[in-house]
């Protein structure tokens, strides 16, 4: 998409700072997780009445929509992720049945060794809202570098009794090849 990646790259220059920074995350955000809706999410068909139906009997809409009951959890790995997963969370919560949207938060930092060289990651906290199960899975997180953060951040849901979601979704602005091959082999099911 042209103009994504004009703004993908507009974000990436030194020279962006605050407000626009911001501005220019929420704008691809934005574009990412309607996306990820629209070819990822249950649809179904749909009627919906539309003014013209007090006129006329054939004012009703058609069409296939989002299935507004497809249960969510947007995990924010605080960092680069914040901001991202709010917006991901305020999107869906206008397109699906609210109830079924909920943000859980995970504090991680990466760790590195004596030669400071990224060696993983660590937890330090974490507010999870129940159980995952049967649940669309969402991690936004811009920088997809070595995928270690990721990694034990779906390994954190999947070991414990959080059931099992119907589909994990790694939502990145930019990832490198390590971040591909590393959530390939501990997690094949991650959609990126």
């Amino acid at each position: 998409d042209p103009f994504l990646t004009t703004q993908l790259a507009t974000l990436c220059s030194p020279a962006v700072e605050q407000p626009r920074f911001n501005q220019l995350v929420r704008a691809l955000y934005t574009s990412l997780i309607r996306s990820v809706i629209s070819h990822a999410f249950p649809q179904a068909v749909a009627e919906c009445p539309t003014r013209m139906a007090e006129t006329n009997p054939r004012g009703i809409l058609r069409a296939s929509m989002v299935d507004r009951s497809t249960s969510t959890v947007v995990v924010d790995i605080a960092r680069a992720g914040i901001l991202p997963s709010q917006i991901c969370f305020d999107t869906l919560n206008e397109i699906l049945d609210p109830a079924c949207v909920r943000q859980d938060h995970i504090i991680m930092a990466r760790t590195v060794d004596g030669d400071n060289r990224v060696t993983g990651a660590e937890i330090s906290g974490q507010k999870i809202g129940g159980p995952i199960e049967g649940r669309h899975l969402l991690f936004p997180d811009p920088m997809g570098a070595t995928g270690n953060s990721l990694a034990q951040a779906i390994e954190l849901f999947k070991s414990g009794d959080f059931g099992k979601p119907d589909a994990i979704f790694s939502l990145n602005l930019i990832v490198t090849p390590q971040f591909i091959k590393r959530l390939k082999t501990a997690h094949p099911e991650c959609v990126i």
